[in-house]
């Protein structure tokens, strides 16, 4: 029929919709490590023979200054360096949890201006994929598969965090930074843990003063995050999950 005939001609001649674009996954600057620093932190023992890293950290970790002191345990491994922030066991410890020394990348915590979580995080997605695949492969074995927890901004405890997430690598939360103290509101973490300043300032290798880095808490809103920023303040307002110039710190747990 006539009517037909013009629903057919209709269709062919109406325009195509434009495809739905998927955003591309955001890009990491990596900041290579030079060889005489990773040379300079290898475990050795007294007689500058190599180590096995886990029983390094094993024989040390008694005399460790904390994590945060301005001489605290560091060692190299998987091309990287790190601080020992703490063991699972003080008397005989098995697994140890290890921050990286350097701000080792740069990129966002997301890759467009959006309502998410750490759980849904392209930086969580790159850190666990791209990331740790380019480990060592000795420091790639020991990496352990770790639970991490949502725990909430004390500055905006109302502000969701998402769920718990299963990985190997993952970015620090303030809590975490806080290291047990207590967390009444981010910005109170600086006040009460001055000292601690040291340990949070952070660089890219070969570079001199400190630069924001990530922390994986939800800021303000979802669309925000919280940071350390180059001071070694521990800011949990608003810095964009899209902003591209934050440094990236990993943590990981390592079976000694």
């Amino acid at each position: 029929t006539y009517y037909d005939q013009y629903i057919q001609w209709a269709a062919a001649s109406a325009p195509a919709l434009p495809e739905e674009k998927v955003p591309a996954s955001p890009t990491y600057q990596l900041f290579p490590i030079p060889r005489e620093t990773l040379e300079r932190y290898r475990a050795k023992d007294g007689q500058g023979q190599d180590m096995d890293p886990g029983e390094w950290i094993k024989q040390n970790w008694p005399q460790a200054q904390p994590w945060w002191s301005e001489a605290p345990l560091r060692l190299s491994a998987g091309g990287f360096v790190w601080r020992v922030m703490k063991v699972d066991n003080e008397n005989n410890p098995t697994s140890a949890l290890l921050l990286s020394e350097y701000v080792i990348a740069q990129g966002p915590y997301h890759g467009i201006s959006e309502s998410v979580t750490w759980q849904k995080s392209d930086i969580r997605d790159w850190l666990n994929g791209e990331f740790f695949r380019g480990l060592g492969p000795d420091l790639r074995k020991r990496v352990l598969e770790t639970a991490v927890v949502p725990e909430r901004n004390p500055s905006y405890p109302e502000v969701p965090q998402g769920s718990k997430t299963e990985g190997r690598v993952f970015l620090l939360s303030i809590q975490e930074v806080a290291d047990g103290e207590s967390t009444d509101t981010a910005e109170s973490i600086t006040e009460r843990l001055i000292g601690r300043r040291t340990g949070l300032i952070a660089t890219p290798p070969s570079q001199e003063g400190g630069v924001v880095w990530w922390l994986r808490s939800s800021g303000v809103d979802l669309r925000d995050a919280a940071v350390v920023r180059n001071g070694g303040i521990v800011y949990g307002w608003y810095y964009n999950v899209d902003n591209h110039n934050v440094g990236v710190r990993p943590a990981l747990w390592i079976n000694l």
